[in-house]
């Protein structure tokens, strides 16, 4: 009783506290489907940062990555970046939690009282941010009739576009679902499934070697993510940071109220990694490198 008593109260204040946040920062951010649409419309990579890489840059750490001080100094590099093909993402519930089903606003609004006057400091109110959560379209919305059109504006993206896939070692974006079905071709790169920024060098230069003229790269690897959409947007490359998307799919299309695991695939908010290599020949035939 204790617990809830204190959740109720923490939360009334974090009410409180993310009323006057808003009223007096009014971040510029798109909403996700806005989001998707000025990617579609100019061709812009995203980096994304979500409450792990604000955390990183405070000097923590999550479920992905360790406490890095490189990293954290590379995500505020990319927070201040100026590279105009690069749609700095962060997320909508800094401007609203209205689209939010309740235990996503708790979470966001108590995490605003806890970091927002530490992230702040790292934002500016003239810019306009893309939302990081595009790729997280479904379970934590109210409104669930309308995610198959949120989900197609994302798949569109690649559209009879080549893609090269960066993704850690069990995140399988792709296998068992239609995700890619309209892609022209699709290689990967798999990567550690934790604390890949211990070998981002090798990660990058992996990607820039094997990368064609054309070509749109997707990563899928936490915050290392985050950085190596900004360094090769930095190359002229569109990239498109977008974690959690096949998991959101996946979720839809079963009807989950709840986050829970998927078979053959790491849920890190579920605490699932699967065990062993996939035998699967369509996976494992477009696997162009792995760094592990």
């Amino acid at each position: 009783m204790g617990r809830i008593i204190k959740n109720i109260y923490k939360y009334v204040i974090s009410c409180i506290y993310y009323f006057f946040f808003v009223k007096r920062h009014a971040y510029h951010i798109l909403t996700p489907d806005e989001t998707s649409q000025l990617i579609h419309d100019k061709g812009k990579s995203v980096s994304r940062f979500g409450d792990g890489e604000f955390r990183v840059i405070l000097g923590s750490g999550n479920g992905f990555q360790r406490p890095n001080e490189r990293l954290g100094k590379r995500l505020e590099e990319v927070l201040n970046s100026d590279n105009e093909k690069l749609l700095v993402s962060i997320p909508y519930a800094l401007k609203s939690t209205s689209l939010l089903v309740f235990k996503a606003r708790f979470f966001w609004k108590t995490f605003l009282f806890d970091y927002g006057s530490l992230i702040s400091k790292y934002l500016s109110p003239t810019r306009i941010y893309g939302d990081t959560n595009f790729t997280r379209f479904y379970l934590d919305h109210k409104n669930k009739k309308n995610r198959q059109k949120s989900f197609d504006l994302i798949k569109a993206l690649w559209e009879n576009r080549n893609v090269l896939l960066v993704e850690g070692k069990y995140t399988r974006m792709g296998v068992g679902n239609d995700i890619f079905d309209n892609v022209k071709s699709l290689r990967r790169i798999i990567c550690p499934s934790k604390n890949a920024f211990d070998k981002y060098d090798e990660i990058l230069e992996s990607t820039l070697s094997h990368v064609h003229p054309g070509d749109l790269v997707l990563c899928a690897l936490g915050m290392t993510a985050t950085v190596l959409a900004y360094d090769l947007s930095s190359h002229g490359i569109q990239v498109l940071d977008i974690g959690h998307l096949d998991i959101e799919y996946e979720w839809m299309t079963m009807g989950a109220v709840n986050k829970v695991a998927i078979p053959n695939k790491a849920v890190n908010e579920t605490g699932y990694t699967p065990e062993g290599e996939l035998d699967e020949s369509e996976y494992n035939g477009v696997i162009i490198d792995k760094i592990l």
